[in-house]
């Protein structure tokens, strides 16, 4: 299997496909290539790269051991990972402290009534404040990289080293300026604030306004190239098609135009998507049915009076119980994917169209069963809702 790899270069998907079946002790075994192969600059290089990473007994792709750590692409994923613990930390605090019947005044002076070791509760302080400050002080460093300032790589080194520094300053300042009371001392300063938790977490939403975007022309401006910089096939090889490109007015990179779409690909952005949205609507009715003083019921009440067209309401059923069906199908064909199965292109696309026409009967045949109430069958029907 070794002996194709080459041919698979330029195919990522083939090529990984064939490195997973692969041992590990397999992989770098010091076997005799050809170069028939390799016909194209990027093939050649990209073959001369492969020998040589083989020689030396290298790990090959997608192991991380390949890749040198570096401050760039380390804030960048440390920015995401903390994001991700703090945006799934603040839906279990809506949870728990917003619809389970726990106070979280009464949390905190359970935690403080431990009298736990200062250095414990200082670093767990700081375990809190310091993802906050950083994603904030981050956040507007990724703002300017959007409006294209301090994209050079020393600007980036300097800005990189500057958020850490402020952000672990104004942590430790935080954390310095945190008191340790006692247990007494926690219950007499927090005794009103426990009465206005409830207000004080509905005020606290912060409204982040979206950076200014550069303008799309300014992207495809007919600039001088220079092949002076050009030195490796790959690099000329990519001179090359870029001046074609802008020759012949193409759009470039990161324009979606530059792509074909395709089953593949559009299915699974659309079912990021709208796992994204799914999760914010989640989220938003979560503040609004359990913090707020919303009831649902008098919500869909209020809703069902209106007595909007057959049609409109049956189209808003559609659009709500299609997102949910279409994850779970697509959700169980990725899941097939990472057990090495249907992975053929044909596979591929029979079980898209699949997913596609299941997700679309589904969610037909549920928009048909739901009855259409009018607003005295709504009222009579939820009338002892309604009472609790």
């Amino acid at each position: 299997m070794l002996l194709k790899l080459p041919i698979f270069l330029c195919s990522s998907r083939q090529f990984f496909r064939a490195i997973a079946f692969v041992r590990p002790q397999q992989r770098l075994l010091p076997v005799r290539l050809s170069s028939t192969a390799a016909k194209t600059p990027v093939q050649e290089f990209g073959f001369e790269y492969l020998k040589r990473q083989m020689n030396l007994g290298r790990p090959l792709s997608p192991h991380l051991q390949i890749y040198k750590p570096q401050l760039t692409w380390v804030m960048s994923g440390v920015h995401r990972i903390l994001a991700c613990i703090m945006s799934g930390a603040l839906l279990v605090g809506v949870f728990v402290f917003g619809i389970c019947s726990v106070d979280f005044t009464s949390f905190a002076e359970r935690l403080n009534s431990w009298n736990l070791w200062r250095p414990v509760t200082n670093s767990v302080k700081f375990v809190i404040a310091f993802p906050i400050v950083y994603h904030i002080l981050n956040g507007i460093r990724f703002m300017a990289f959007d409006m294209a300032k301090g994209t050079e790589l020393a600007s980036v080194y300097r800005s990189g080293y500057l958020v850490i520094g402020l952000s672990t300053l104004i942590s430790l300042l935080i954390v310095a300026n945190s008191k340790h009371l006692t247990k007494e001392q926690f219950q007499q300063k927090y005794k009103k604030e426990a009465n206005k938790s409830l207000e004080l977490i509905q005020t606290q939403c912060v409204s982040i306004s979206a950076p200014k975007q550069v303008r799309p022309q300014q992207r495809l401006l007919p600039v001088r190239l220079s092949s002076t910089a050009a030195k490796t096939p790959v690099q000329e090889f990519g001179f090359e098609y870029l001046k074609r490109q802008m020759n012949l007015g193409r759009p470039l990179s990161p324009h979606l135009q530059i792509y074909k779409p395709q089953l593949t690909w559009v299915m699974s952005g659309v079912h990021r998507i709208l796992a994204c949205i799914m999760s914010g609507a989640l989220l938003v009715g979560v503040f609004v049915f359990g913090i707020c003083s919303v009831d649902f019921t008098s919500f869909a009440e209020r809703l069902n009076s209106w007595n909007l067209w057959r049609p409109v309401t049956n189209s808003v059923k559609f659009v709500i119980a299609f997102p949910i069906v279409y994850h779970i199908l697509n959700g169980i064909r990725f899941m097939a994917f990472d057990m090495a199965k249907g992975t053929e292109l044909a596979s591929v696309y029979r079980s898209g169209y699949l997913v596609i026409g299941l997700s679309t009967l589904i969610s037909l045949l549920i928009v048909a069963n739901s009855k259409h109430l009018t607003k005295e069958q709504f009222q009579q029907k939820y009338k002892k809702e309604v009472n609790k």
